[in-house]
C-alpha cells in the first residue's frame, strides 16, 4: 500500500498557493462582471438617444412615403454602430423597411415586436445576444409608424473572453511564481529545525559526530539556536572527557565542583531546548496566521457581494428619479400647449352671440380643455426623488375656468411679456391687445432687455415672464430689467409649481405668480394690483371686459 506523507514544507506551499489564486480568482470574476455592466448600460443609453433621433427624423420620409430617405436616414444614424438590424413599419404595421432575412423572419413573430407608446417614450429590452429597442414615429402629435432596431453583444463576448484568457495567462504566472516563493521560504523555515532534531536524536543514540551536522553559519535566530546548542553540547562532551579521564585522582571536593559545573551545563541545556520550544510555537504562530488570512479573503468576498448589491440599488433609485423627471417635463410642455388653446377661446366667446351654435362649441372645447387639466393633475403632485433630490413638477390646482379679461386701469398699461413658448406668448398677447393694453413682446432675456432699451415711448409698467427660459431665467431677468427701469414690477409665469420653484432657487419666496395654463382674467387682475397697489395676491378689484 502507498503511503503518502505530508511535511510542514507542503502545507504552507499550498496554503499560499491557495490564498493567491482565491484573491486573483475573485478579482478577475469581479471585473469581469463590472466590464459587462458597463457595457450594457452604455449599450442601453446609445440606444435610447439612438431611438429619440429615429422618432424624430423617420416621420418626414415615413409621412412622404420616401422609401429612398428612409433607408438614407437609417445608414446615417447607424454608421459606424454594431447595429444587427433596423425595420420601419407604417400605421397599419405594414413593413416599410425590412431587415434581412435572419430577422425578418423573426419580426413577423408577435412575441419578437416591442410593444411601443404614443407620448414618444422609446422601449428597450434585452433578449439573447442582441439589446432592442423600439419606439413611435412622431413629431410630437401624430403617430405615424413604428420602428425597431437591435444591437448584437457579440463584440463585447469577445472583448470579456480577450480579458479572461489575458487573466489565466497572469493566474498562471503567479501560480508558478507562488510556488516556488513558498517552497523556498517554506525551505528556509523548515530545514535547521530538522537538522538540529536530527542531531540530538543522533546524539541520544550515542553518535558523537553528529554535532557536526548542525549548521550554525546563518544571521538569524535559527543560527543564533544552531550556535547555543553546538556549544552547549560541545562544553558537556568537554565536561564529561575530563570528569572521565580526572576521576581516579580527583578528590572528592573535585568531584563535587564537577557536579556543579555538569549542572550548570544542563541547566543552560534547558535553556537551549527552551530556545528551540520557542522557535517552534513561532512556526505555530505563522500557521496561525495564514488561517486568519484565509478568515480574511472570505469576508472580503462577502463585502464584495454586499458593495454590488448596494450598485444595483443606486441604479434602480436613478432610474425611478429619471422618470419623474421624464414625467414631470411632459406635463409642463402640455400646460403650455393648453395656455394658447385656452386663450383663443375665451377671445372667440366674446366674439359671438352666447346663445349660437359657435359659442356652445367654444365652450365645449374649454370644457375638455378643463378636463384635459384634470387629468393631468391626478399624475402631478410635489415629489421627492428616491435620491432626495428635489423635482420640479407642475403644480396640482383647480381646472382653469374660461373667464372674461379686466381692462387697464386709467391711463392705460404696458406690459412686457416674454416667453420662449411662442403659442403661449402670441395668444396671452394677442388677448391683453384686444382688452386694451399695449404689450411688447421678446422670446429670452438677452431680446428683452434690448426691446427695454430701445422703448422710448414712455413707461414700462409691468413685466410678465416665464421663469424657466433657454440662456437667462426668469429671476435674472427681473433684476435686469429692475436696474433699467427701477418702477417696473414683475409677474411670473410657469407651468411648474411654485414650491417646486422656490425650493430650487428659481424664485423668491413671496414672489407675484401666476400658474400656466394661463388664465386671462387672473393675469390681468394681478397686473392691476401691482400697478395700483404693488399687491403680491391676486385680488380682483375691477369687472372684466
Amino acid at each position: 500500500m502507498l503511503h503518502i506523507r505530508f511535511g510542514l514544507t507542503f502545507f504552507i506551499t499550498f496554503n499560499i498557493v491557495l490564498i493567491v489564486l482565491v484573491v486573483f480568482g475573485a478579482a478577475t470574476v469581479m471585473d469581469i462582471r463590472r466590464e459587462r455592466a458597463s457595457s450594457a448600460e452604455s449599450q442601453v443609453s446609445h440606444g435610447m438617444l439612438i431611438a429619440e433621433s429615429l422618432a424624430k427624423e423617420l416621420f418626414a420620409p415615413l409621412a412622404a412615403k420616401d422609401g429612398k430617405r428612409l433607408s438614407d436616414v437609417t445608414d446615417l444614424i447607424f454608421t459606424g454602430s454594431d447595429a444587427a438590424y433596423v425595420a420601419v413599419f407604417d400605421a397599419g404595421d405594414r413593413a416599410v423597411l425590412s431587415p434581412d432575412k435572419m430577422y425578418a423572419g423573426r419580426l413577423k413573430d408577435h412575441e419578437f415586436r416591442l410593444s411601443t407608446t404614443e407620448n414618444g417614450i422609446a422601449t428597450s429590452r434585452v433578449s439573447g445576444d442582441l439589446t432592442e429597442f423600439a419606439g413611435p414615429i412622431t413629431d410630437g402629435r401624430t403617430v405615424i409608424g413604428t420602428f425597431q432596431f437591435g444591437f448584437s453583444s457579440a463584440q463585447l463576448e469577445n472583448e470579456i473572453s480577450t480579458m479572461l484568457r489575458q487573466r489565466l495567462w497572469q493566474v498562471g504566472v503567479l501560480l508558478v511564481a507562488g510556488i516556488i516563493v513558498s517552497y523556498m521560504m517554506s525551505q528556509y523555515l523548515v530545514t535547521p529545525i530538522r537538522a538540529m532534531v536530527r542531531a540530538l536524536q543522533r546524539l541520544m543514540e550515542g553518535d558523537s559526530s553528529a554535532i557536526d551536522s548542525v549548521n550554525s553559519r546563518r544571521n538569524d535566530e535559527f543560527g543564533d539556536l544552531a550556535k547555543k546548542l553546538r556549544n552547549s553540547l560541545d562544553r558537556i562532551e568537554k565536561g564529561v572527557s575530563k570528569a572521565v579521564n580526572d576521576a581516579t585522582a580527583a578528590s572528592l571536593d573535585d568531584l563535587k565542583k564537577q557536579k556543579e559545573a555538569l549542572k550548570e551545563e544542563q541547566e543552560r541545556h534547558e535553556e537551549t531546548e527552551l530556545a528551540l520550544r520557542q522557535a517552534v510555537e513561532k512556526l505555530e504562530a505563522a500557521e496561525q496566521l495564514i488561517a486568519e488570512l484565509k478568515t480574511a479573503n472570505e469576508h472580503l468576498k462577502g463585502e464584495t457581494k454586499e458593495r454590488k448589491r448596494l450598485e444595483e440599488e443606486v441604479r434602480r433609485l436613478e432610474m425611478g428619479n429619471l422618470v419623474l423627471k421624464i414625467v414631470g417635463d411632459i406635463v409642463h410642455d402640455v400646460f403650455n400647449q393648453l395656455t394658447p388653446i385656452m386663450t383663443y377661446a375665451q377671445m372667440s366667446m366674446m366674439d359671438v352671440e352666447p346663445e349660437g351654435e359657435i359659442y356652445k362649441r367654444l365652450q365645449a372645447m374649454g370644457a375638455a380643455a378643463g378636463r384635459s387639466f384634470e387629468l393631468l393633475q391626478r399624475l402631478v403632485v410635489k415629489e421627492t426623488s428616491p435620491l432626495g433630490a428635489e423635482i420640479a413638477t407642475p403644480a396640482a390646482t383647480s381646472a382653469p375656468v374660461a373667464q372674461p379679461l379686466y381692462p387697464p386701469p386709467p391711463g392705460g398699461a404696458t406690459v412686457l411679456l416674454v416667453d420662449d413658448e411662442n403659442d403661449v406668448r402670441g395668444a396671452t398677447a394677442e388677448a391683453l391687445r384686444q382688452g386694451g393694453y399695449n404689450i411688447l413682446e421678446a422670446t429670452e432675456g438677452p431680446e428683452a432687455i434690448q426691446v427695454v432699451e430701445q422703448y422710448s415711448a414712455g413707461k414700462v409698467d409691468v413685466l410678465v415672464t416665464d421663469v424657466i427660459m433657454p440662456g437667462m431665467g426668469g429671476k435674472n431677468l427681473a433684476e435686469r430689467i429692475m436696474e433699467l427701469r427701477p418702477g417696473i414690477r414683475t409677474i411670473y409665469v410657469s407651468g411648474y409649481g411654485e414650491e417646486s420653484l422656490v425650493s430650487q432657487g428659481l424664485l423668491e419666496p413671496g414672489s407675484l405668480f401666476v400658474q400656466k395654463p394661463i388664465n386671462l382674467a387672473t393675469l390681468t387682475s394681478a397686473i392691476i394690483d401691482v400697478m395700483l397697489h404693488g399687491a403680491q395676491s391676486l385680488e380682483i378689484a375691477q369687472e372684466p371686459v
